[in-house]
């Protein structure tokens, strides 16, 4: 089972996946592109064209470093 922090959608019909996350490790980078997945590939049954996918955007607030070779 996985549980968004927020999902929204706009005018376009856009998603957006908004996390915020005060502890974590370079394990969330594996979470978040499973979120993004299952908002993207739920978009969809058996049979749809995939012109109708409306791009699904992962916003991630952390508390925590997630990438030690970047410094900015």
């Amino acid at each position: 089972m996985s549980i968004l922090d927020v999902k929204a959608v706009d005018e376009n019909d856009r998603i957006y996946d908004i996390e915020v996350q005060t502890y974590g490790n370079e394990i969330f980078v594996n979470r978040s592109i499973y979120y993004w997945a299952k908002n993207y590939s739920n978009q969809m049954v058996e049979g749809d064209n995939y012109v109708q996918l409306k791009p699904v955007i992962c916003i991630n607030l952390l508390k925590f470093k997630l990438f030690d070779e970047i410094d900015k």
